[in-house]
């Protein structure tokens, strides 16, 4: 393709990612500041609660980028947010063009991938680190369907630990992909296949351990207080000790959202947290190998949000996205053949 075409659509892209990022401002601005501050008290050890500590890498960007700049931390925040929103569609865009060799495809698909992002916001709460999930992830995935070597998930691991705790689902998936392996012609059957790949099993197993120790240093090294306020009753769980368990909290919503519609339609909620598995289900004879193993990350996901985050939040399927439209691309049959 020509230099024009591909500044086209390039420039096509950002004017769309210009949009997206007018609408998610649009739809935050009288929550702005608070949602700055989340991301400027990780910078100084009194963020909202203890979890969120650990994701360093869009706080201190912001930091340094406005002390290089010399502007306030707010102005430098929506400087990265732009660029967020610019980077994590042109990413998805240029990834989507090499699997599919489909420019106009992959610009259908980056539509239904900003969609995607827009449907899923909160009404109070976006953070930096859901930007850098869909964008490490986005990476994740690319590199499990082009057949990537362990070292690349080293480097993806590393910058994705920085940013949350949930990249230790890459981790999952690298010790998944070297023990098993599905069988043919079956539905979600597997076999176990010990030999297949040990460095990646041993490095998974080795990666993961050392994410969940460097996970709890930094929230130990670093936090001083929460910002949540006199008022607020702190437990164990809601201090960070230990996770937030939301299980039974997400079962009454669920129950409450269909028997007591409001005017926000938090029943199209439960619509979501039903087609997502649903979606994954429905095309199981299209999985091979691959894709079967990315679908089981997608659902132990899915199932980690539904226990442990407040899905009325919705922002927090917000990492499942990539997920979805790549394997939407890929039972869809767009996805050409890569080689291993």
């Amino acid at each position: 393709m020509s230099w024009k075409k591909i500044f086209f659509w390039s420039f096509l892209i950002v004017f769309l990612s210009l949009l997206e990022y007018r609408l998610m401002l649009l739809s935050h601005i009288r929550h702005i500041e608070n949602i700055v501050q989340a991301a400027l008290g990780i910078t100084i050890g009194e963020p909202h609660w203890r979890v969120y500590q650990n994701r360093l890498f869009g706080p201190f960007s912001v930091k340094y980028i406005a002390d290089f700049f010399q502007v306030s931390y707010i102005h430098g925040y929506i400087f990265v947010v732009i660029g967020l929103h610019i980077v994590k569609n042109l990413l998805f865009f240029h990834l989507a063009t090499k699997l599919t060799q489909n420019y106009k495809l992959a610009a259908r698909y980056t539509l239904f991938f900003v969609a995607a992002f827009l449907l899923l916001q909160d009404a109070s709460w976006l953070y930096l680190w859901d930007y850098l999930d869909i964008i490490t992830y986005t990476f994740f995935i690319y590199a499990v369907l082009t057949y990537k070597k362990t070292w690349y998930f080293w480097i993806i691991f590393a910058i994705a630990l920085i940013n949350k705790e949930s990249a230790l689902f890459i981790t999952l998936w690298m010790i998944l992909d070297a023990l098993i392996v599905k069988k043919e012609n079956s539905y979600l059957s597997f076999q176990f296949t010990w030999d297949k790949n040990l460095p990646r099993l041993f490095s998974g197993v080795i990666l993961c351990v050392a994410g969940i120790l460097f996970v709890e240093y930094v929230r130990e090294a670093l936090f001083v207080k929460s910002v949540m306020g006199e008022g607020t009753q702190f437990t164990g769980i809601e201090h960070g000790k230990y996770a937030h368990v939301k299980f039974f909290q997400n079962i009454d919503n669920f129950i409450i959202n269909l028997h007591s519609p409001t005017f926000l339609l938090n029943f199209l909620v439960n619509g979501l947290l039903l087609a997502i598995p649903l979606f994954v289900l429905f095309n199981i004879k299209k999985l091979n190998d691959v894709t079967y193993k990315l679908s089981v990350i997608f659902l132990l996901i899915f199932s980690f949000i539904f226990v442990f985050g407040f899905t009325n939040e919705i922002r927090v399927y917000s990492i499942l996205i990539p997920f979805f439209i790549f394997l939407a691309l890929d039972f869809s049959g767009r996805i050409k053949e890569q080689n291993c």
